[in-house]
């Protein structure tokens, strides 16, 4: 049996992708897939399998789903590894026949195993289950990232300024630097295990997520799977400016759990007028910034000595 790891990139459809998998899940097990979900988690939430993910993130990056979970030492973090564990392999020994390949699903794979001894854990982990191991990446270009991760951030009550906040936008950073990140895991699982997709909507098969992560899996086992894409709008929607500029002036008056924050951010999202593009003259430097690694992860994942990404400027 094979695992596929959809390891994101963060904004780049994911929650969109995970949310076409789970509602097409009779789909997947009749082609021969299968989606683990952990019985412990929000059932009225989308699967992201961010479970699997804290088995083996770093202990210092303790996060908000920790303390979700309730584990505030690393014996509690053990014994959740444990649980989880435990779960997983009941799991797939109990899996009918006909199924092929399991695919693990998050997009904190990507920021969240941020060096070799987390990513080699994991492949520590997989080796005894699986007979093969594949990894697929959807890559955007970083300052379309940039932007998109910082209107989440506003989401959640950022008062930063943009410019602020592009500043953690730079080539030393393991969430934007592509090449130093994928890299983890080719040097992990080899270069041939990987396959590297653009987030482009000119570039997916069929001009969206879902389309082209079923093309992507089928060529990798051979065995077809089509689903039903559904809803082809992102499910986390971006905004223009004039509604980056309102959200963050709200924020500075109605801090992130406020109720009245809900509805006044619920109707602002409804505002038809305001500007939903997606670039901003802030990130006029970022593209040549990362020109050359971008280039150099062209070249070993992509076999192409161009920049994988378009210049919006």
């Amino acid at each position: 049996m094979r695992v596929i790891i959809h390891i994101g990139t963060e904004k780049t459809g994911s929650t969109a992708l995970q949310s076409c998998l789970f509602s097409n899940e009779p789909a997947l097990n009749k082609a021969g897939y299968a989606l683990f979900r952990f019985s412990k988690d929000d059932p009225a939430q989308i699967p992201n399998n961010r479970q699997i993910v804290a088995m083996f993130q770093d202990l210092e990056l303790w996060d908000d789903y920790f303390v979700q979970k309730g584990l505030k030492t690393t014996e509690g973090h053990a014994e959740f590894c444990a649980e989880v564990g435990s779960e997983f392999t009941g799991w797939l020994s109990a899996l009918p026949q006909q199924i092929h390949t399991v695919i693990l699903t998050s997009e904190h794979f990507h920021s969240l195993l941020k060096n070799v001894k987390a990513v080699q854990a994991l492949s520590e982990f997989l080796a005894p289950l699986f007979d093969e191991v594949r990894v697929i990446g959807y890559f955007r270009e970083q300052g379309d990232m940039c932007l998109s991760f910082y209107t989440t951030r506003l989401l959640n009550g950022e008062t930063r300024t943009f410019e602020t906040f592009a500043q953690e936008c730079v080539p030393e950073s393991h969430y934007y630097n592509y090449l130093r990140m994928f890299s983890l895991w080719g040097d992990t699982f080899g270069d041939d295990a990987l396959t590297a997709r653009i987030y482009d909507r000119k570039r997916l098969t069929g001009g969206d997520i879902c389309t082209d992560f079923c093309a992507a899996i089928s060529e990798l086992t051979g065995k077809p799977v089509q689903l039903a894409p559904g809803n082809t709008q992102p499910v986390n929607q971006g905004l223009g400016a004039v509604g980056r500029y309102l959200l963050r002036q709200l924020n500075k008056v109605l801090p992130a759990g406020s109720r009245l924050r809900v509805y006044v951010l619920v109707a602002l999202r409804r505002l038809r007028f305001l500007d939903r593009s997606t670039r901003t003259s802030n990130l006029f430097n970022v593209y040549d910034d990362f020109d050359a690694d971008n280039r150099e992860f062209a070249a070993r994942f992509l076999w192409s000595d161009d920049n994988p990404f378009h210049d919006n400027r």
